[in-house]
């Protein structure tokens, strides 16, 4: 009881003051659940999270468990990539089989993702001749806080998150296995939900994200008004040590399987960049940025690096806010990235379909 008290979170003993002895039941309950399941060696690493739960075990499911063929040419990446690459006009432009271009981009997807993707999916890349992936400047940020879920270890196992920190994160991650309050499970319900999802085999479908409105471009989420953003991704910089690891994981990875790899940064809205460029931490940071992207490129590793919107032929009125694109600016940006890909040879000995 002592223990529990100690971790109790406060804000829970505050929103409900008459549920308290319900609701330590069920965290006994649920602490007794959690001790059995370290008791088998493969629950733990099949275990993500609630939110987890519906995006990757979504994803492996209806894109990945299921394709028609094993796809040539993936896309990875943030929503960013997500948003903005329609894989249907991708390949018409290309002239490559539909089924042969996936995008498996997810929000706030980075390298960390592609890598546990593959670590479930090791066959993923069976076929692949060609993997593209968005960087963002926020990503190399070690100050940049993200939600819901912790920085880049959303789809790890608690065995995965365990072994790629220490301190106190390590302590945390052992401690979230009796405990379901600890970070992005923040309750029982939540909890459950996602167990329940892993015993009957799968997750929520996921399928193709739905684009932007291309009449009035969308509702723009005050957090991401271009101006803010750039604050956010820049602010109090610092190099993040561990997604240059895991960068550098990735490369070597795909660069083993002999899969070319073009890292790109989708041009962002205007004031966004503008907003950079006029504050010296700001731009310092940027540039920063910069240097560690382009010090990834080398032999079968491409690195191009969009900044405006006039260099992809698009315009501020194809964003929804500092770099999602709308219906019309996705449209566009794939069709520019298949001209891209085709006049820089990057897609040579993917299959087509029509010739």
């Amino acid at each position: 009881m002592l223990f529990l008290s100690s971790i109790f979170s406060f804000e829970t003993l505050t929103e409900r003051p008459k549920l308290s002895s319900s609701v330590i039941v069920a965290l006994f309950l649920c602490a007794f659940v959690r001790l059995l399941f370290a008791f088998s060696s493969e629950a733990l690493d099949e275990f993500p999270g609630q939110y987890d739960a519906r995006g990757f075990m979504g994803i492996e499911k209806y894109f990945i468990g299921e394709p028609e063929t094993s796809p040539q040419i993936l896309f990875f990446g943030s929503s960013r990539v997500r948003y903005s690459i329609a894989p249907e006009v991708f390949a018409q432009h290309t002239d490559v089989a539909p089924s042969s271009v996936q995008n498996l981009a997810l929000d706030m997807g980075g390298p960390w993702d592609v890598l546990c993707l593959l670590e479930r999916n090791p066959r993923l890349f069976d076929e692949a001749k060609l993997v593209i992936i968005d960087c963002n400047c926020w990503q190399f940020n070690a100050g940049y806080e993200t939600f819901p879920t912790p920085r880049f270890y959303r789809l790890a196992t608690l065995r995965e998150r365990i072994q790629s920190c220490s301190g106190v994160e390590r302590i945390k991650w052992a401690l979230d296995v009796v405990w379901p309050f600890m970070l992005e499970r923040r309750n029982l319900r939540q909890w459950a939900g996602g167990a329940l999802q892993r015993v009957m085999g799968g997750g929520l479908s996921v399928p193709y994200p739905e684009r932007w409105d291309s009449e009035n471009g969308g509702h723009m989420n005050p957090g991401f008004y271009p101006k803010a953003s750039a604050k956010r991704h820049t602010k109090d910089f610092e190099v993040d040590e561990t997604v240059i690891k895991h960068w550098n994981t990735l490369v070597g990875t795909l660069s083993d399987r002999r899969i070319r790899l073009l890292i790109v940064r989708p041009p962002t809205q205007g004031e966004y960049l503008r907003t950079i460029r006029t504050d010296p931490q700001s731009s310092e940071a940027y540039d920063t940025y910069l240097r560690l992207v382009e010090n990834l490129a080398g032999d079968g590793v491409f690195v191009q690096l969009w900044e405006l919107p006039s260099e992809c032929g698009l315009s501020d009125d194809d964003f929804i806010d500092y770099g999602h694109l709308n219906e019309r600016g996705a449209e566009k940006f794939t069709q520019f990235l298949s001209e891209f890909l085709l006049e820089n040879n990057l897609l040579g000995g993917t299959t087509g379909d029509n010739g």
